[in-house]
C-alpha cells in the first residue's frame, strides 16, 4: 500500500506508466494488482504495468531495462523475500540508471535486511494501526460503532547519504486527497 501511495506521488499515469516487477512466490504463481486498490490511490489501472519474473535474477534485469527507459516514471521491483539476497552490484547499477535517465527506482522486500547498500535511501515500512472514524447517525453515535480509518504506516529512515538516519514518522494515507498526511 505504501508502494502504490509512492508511485502516485511520482506521478504515474497512462502516459507515463510505471513499472511493477515481482517475483514469483513460492507456489509459483504471482500475485496480481487489484484495479479498484489502485484507483483507490489515485492511479488509473493502465498507470502501471506489471511484469512477473521468475527469480530475483530475472526481476533485477527486468527492472534495469525499465530504469533504462525515460517514458516511464518509476521502476518498482518487489522481491519478496528475495530481497535478503540483494547484491550490491545490481543495487549500484540500478542506482545508476535511475539517476542517469531521470526514472523513480524502488526495491521493495520482505523483512530485506541487508547489512549496507549503496542506494540514496533505505527505509523501514510497518503498518500501524489506523485512527477509527466513528459513525454518526442521525447526529448520534450508536455505541461508539468504530469503523477502519485510513491506513497508517510508520516510515524509518535507515539511510541517506544526506540526513542523519533514524527518524520516524507516522503517516496516514488520506484517500480523498491521495496523499500522506503527518497521522
Amino acid at each position: 500500500g505504501f508502494a502504490l501511495g509512492v508511485l502516485a506521488r511520482a506521478g504515474a499515469s497512462p502516459a507515463r506508466p510505471a513499472l511493477w516487477v515481482r517475483t514469483r512466490r513460492k507456489d509459483n504463481s504471482h500475485l496480481v494488482l487489484s484495479g479498484q486498490g489502485l484507483t483507490s490511490v489515485g492511479l488509473a489501472p493502465d498507470a502501471v504495468v506489471q511484469v512477473g519474473a521468475r527469480d530475483v535474477a530475472d526481476a533485477l534485469k527486468a527492472a534495469l531495462e525499465g530504469l533504462r527507459c525515460a517514458a516511464l516514471s518509476a521502476v518498482l521491483v518487489d522481491l519478496g523475500t528475495g530481497a535478503r539476497r540483494l547484491d550490491q552490484t545490481a543495487v549500484r547499477r540500478l542506482s545508476l540508471a535511475a539517476k542517469e535517465h531521470g526514472v523513480m527506482g524502488l526495491v521493495v522486500g520482505v523483512d530485506a535486511n541487508p547489512p549496507t547498500s549503496p542506494a540514496l535511501t533505505r527505509w523501514q515500512i510497518e503498518a500501524a494501526p489506523s485512527r477509527s472514524p466513528r459513525l454518526h447517525l442521525s447526529g448520534a453515535n450508536p455505541s461508539g460503532l468504530g469503523l477502519p480509518g485510513d491506513p497508517v504506516f510508520v516510515v524509518r529512515l535507515l539511510k541517506h547519504r544526506f540526513v542523519q538516519a533514524g527518524q520516524s514518522w507516522p503517516l496516514e494515507w488520506n484517500h480523498e486527497h491521495r496523499c500522506f498526511t503527518h497521522a
